[in-house]
């Protein structure tokens, strides 16, 4: 990338001279005398590094990008993404049921941890998990509760929450029950809950210490074991 090309990616990206000083660790002056045009050859390795932050904040962007894919089929078949490891899996935009369960499990979830006084958080997607804290792994969980909110900024969850739950769908099952689930269980998620609507079956994953694997019923009140002593019987809230 040369200096010309440098200029032009600093204002797409809108970067300041400030940022890409305390990014590159190149001093202010510098900075602002290479993009200003007094200094006209700078050394290789100031070019370097300067170019290392353009592209490193390029391909970031480009990362947390939630894309729209459309479609033939009109804008009810529209797409998100999820990125894991550099490559997205489009996610097929959710049905009725599909949400209204979503909203039903956070609401007594958030119920449960509210009589109990407990600092535990409650999110519900689209909302973006970094399990890694970076941008190599983007997850859009249906509902995540964090038990240290600590890890909650404005634009998403910088970690791994305790506990996450995905409701399947046809279009999403393959994914949630196998790299979502392998990512959740590697990046330290404590607890996972795959919840089929079709089959009105929940599949719990215990990750602290191994991995124990249970299969409920909806009219089955399935444990929460993360520390405190409540279930979920979804048969209760959805008929």
């Amino acid at each position: 990338m040369n200096l010309e090309e440098m200029k032009r990616k600093k204002k797409e990206l809108h970067l300041t001279c400030r940022e890409i000083s305390s990014r590159s660790g190149i001093p202010l002056g510098t900075v602002q005398k290479i993009f200003g045009g007094v200094t006209a050859s700078p050394r290789y390795e100031t070019l370097g590094a300067l170019e290392r932050v353009l592209t490193e904040e390029e391909h970031a962007r480009k990362s947390r990008e939630i894309l729209l894919v459309s479609s033939p089929k009109g804008p009810e078949q529209a797409c998100r993404g999820e990125m894991i490891d550099g490559k997205i899996y489009p996610k097929q935009t959710p049905g009725r049921t599909h949400q209204r369960l979503v909203l039903l499990l956070a609401h007594r979830i958030q119920k449960q941890i509210e009589e109990r006084s407990l600092p535990w958080e409650v999110n519900i997607g689209p909302f973006p998990v970094y399990l890694k804290g970076d941008d190599s792994v983007c997850l859009e969980p249906d509902l995540f509760i964090c038990c240290s909110p600590s890890l909650l900024q404005e634009k998403g969850c910088m970690g791994a929450p305790d506990w996450v739950i995905e409701v399947l769908s046809p279009s999403s099952a393959r994914l949630d029950l196998g790299r979502k689930c392998h990512k959740y269980r590697e990046e330290g998620v404590k607890f996972y809950w795959a919840v089929d609507p079709g089959t009105r079956v929940v599949l719990t994953h215990s990750f602290a210490g191994g991995e124990f694997r249970r299969l409920y019923a909806f009219r089955d009140p399935v444990p929460v074991e993360i520390g405190e002593d409540f279930a979920i019987r979804i048969a209760d809230f959805l008929i």
